[in-house]
């Protein structure tokens, strides 16, 4: 058998191939249908370390996966160094090391419990386990899910509306093993070779069978919902100058300049991006601010229009208050405090203006993982939304509406948008309508800013929602419930974009049952752990 032939020199090489593969994979430039073999050469390494395991060390294959994650992250992410060297070392490091543990632990478990193929199959339950809980922790770093990797291709995943991106997770695993025990299969050379046939049959119809299910639904769809008009502005700041040199009073007139072009009478709503009002605003004092009369000018002059945009403000606390996470003294009185938040805020001609903080922040630049144990570093987070430090947050995902009631917009908050569970709280909310804005300059023009434009499709097919995305720098655009984007605009460009929306209020399967493939992983994992360990203490027993 040819893998018998390895040396140990191979198995590097092989692992670096597996993490070159999942990269090629990757949106936006690369094609999707490599991830449904990008596993097979780590899975040769894992196979050929199990058949010699007194020749390696029980942590081998932590090592062996390291290095293929490693250069995963390293090929698909390197971007984030252009906003943060240190985050950038720190990201890569830490995600490769929790993908290269879990992917350890499966191995064991799967060496004591599972036959030689078999156990291949069950690195989606550990995986999608581990996906799930790296959403929900202090170091989150949920972009190379691995069912992001059809972002790019929304006539392929048509059914996230059923499984959000976890079911792409398992089918791109579920492809690796089974196209793994075909290799297998090929290089032992057997007589019979009905396994062969059969299992190849199955790998063509596991491919095959969602996209043509995906294909159909997406020819056959229709927009489902009332019709609303909406303007998006992309400003085009300099996040790195313009954003903090310029007088927010400029920056809010250019602006409303650029809204004032396309609003109309029939304009419903006006999204603007992320941090559109950098000045550190107090909650409480709104109108006491210039920005806000130009606003509340514009509004007067097109009534009919509400006002969506971002945002950073502060919150004083009420005085006796207990400081929750994020909170800071003020210098001149150390028994006072005060929130500071990444909000979003909507103004409409009839109604008080409607606040939501971001909830979902971005390690070590909007929050400092286990604040408690790490407040001594809080100083050195950067800057990568306006408000720099561990930041306040919204406990729930509150919907704005504009004074007919017919918008009912969610306000997702740039990095917000690649949690597809979170998203759905506001869905559940009543959310008609996800407006992300966003701030990607940060990252200049590389594939960041352009694969965290294709995740925004992923949305719009879990929920059957139409999104309107506004960036500050690009790309802004508008995607229907199939996930097509439409008039999307060039990086680094003034732009401003209309079209009319669809407000449709069914609720996906997705919407209603919410991450149960993540559930029922961490379910079964839970069981085989446990099994795991009681055939492991019963074997020291005798």
């Amino acid at each position: 058998m040819l893998l018998d032939k390895l040396h140990k020199k191979h198995l590097w090489l092989l692992a670096v191939l597996s993490g070159i593969l999942l990269s090629l994979a990757w949106p936006e430039r690369g094609w999707p249908g490599l991830a449904f073999i990008a596993l097979i050469p780590l899975f040769a390494v894992d196979y050929y370390v199990m058949k010699r395991s007194d020749d390696f060390s029980r942590g081998a294959m932590v090592l062996y996966s390291y290095v293929s994650f490693l250069v995963f992250n390293l090929l698909t992410t390197w971007w984030v160094i252009n906003s943060t060297v240190v985050g950038a070392i720190l990201a890569f490091v830490l995600n490769s090391l929790f993908m290269s543990l879990v992917y350890g632990l499966f191995f064991i478990v799967k060496r004591r419990l599972f036959t030689e193929k078999a156990g291949y199959f069950s690195l989606a339950l550990f995986w999608v386990g581990y996906e799930y809980l790296h959403m929900h922790w202090s170091l989150s770093w949920s972009w190379l899910v691995f069912g992001n990797v059809f972002a790019s291709k929304p006539q392929w995943v048509q059914w996230y509306e059923f499984t959000g991106t976890f079911g792409g997770s398992f089918w791109v695993i579920f492809s690796n093993a089974l196209a793994f025990a075909i290799l297998l299969e090929l290089l032992e050379k057997h007589k019979n070779i009905r396994p062969l046939i059969l299992h190849s049959t199955l790998w063509i119809l596991l491919i095959a069978g969602p996209l043509i299910y995906s294909y159909n639904i997406y020819e056959n769809w229709v927009e489902k919902g009332a019709k609303a008009e909406v303007v998006i502005v992309q400003p085009n700041v300099d996040p790195y100058n313009e954003q903090y040199d310029v007088p927010p009073e400029i920056l809010i007139s250019n602006f409303l300049h650029l809204a004032d072009s396309l609003t109309g009478d029939s304009t419903a709503l006006v999204v603007g991006p992320e941090s559109a009002l950098p000045r550190k605003m107090w909650e409480n004092r709104l109108q006491r601010y210039p920005v806000i009369d130009s606003i509340r000018q514009f509004i007067a002059e097109h009534p009919s229009t509400s006002v969506l945009l971002g945002a950073s403000t502060r919150f004083r606390a009420p005085e006796g208050a207990k400081p929750e996470v994020g909170a800071r003294r003020f210098i001149d009185n150390p028994h006072a405090f005060y929130y500071a938040y990444n909000t979003a805020l909507m103004f409409s001609s009839s109604m008080p203006v409607q606040i939501y903080h971001k909830s979902i922040l971005v390690p070590g630049v909007e929050q400092m993982p286990f604040p408690k144990l790490m407040k001594p570093l809080e100083k050195l987070a950067i800057n990568l939304g306006g408000t720099t430090g561990t930041l306040g947050i919204s406990k729930t995902q509150n919907v704005f509406e504009t004074p007919d009631g017919k918008i009912k917009v969610a306000p997702v908050i740039c990095y917000e948008s690649i949690y597809g569970g979170f998203v759905g709280n506001f869905v559940r909310n009543g959310a008609n309508l996800i407006a992300i804005i966003t701030n990607d300059g940060w990252w200049g023009n590389t594939s960041g800013y352009r694969q965290h434009f294709d995740y925004a499709r992923l949305r719009a097919i879990e929920y059957r929602r139409d999104v309107v995305r506004s960036a500050n720098t690009g790309k802004s655009a508008f995607f229907n419930q199939r996930g097509d984007a439409f008039q999307t605009t060039k990086y680094w460009k003034k732009d401003v974009i209309k079209r009319q929306v669809s407000l449709s209020d069914e609720l996906t399967y997705y919407a209603q049952k919410g991450d149960y493939l993540a559930h029922t992983s961490l379910f079964v994992v839970s069981l085989l752990l446990l099994i795991f360990i009681s055939m492991s203490l019963r074997k020291r027993t005798y």
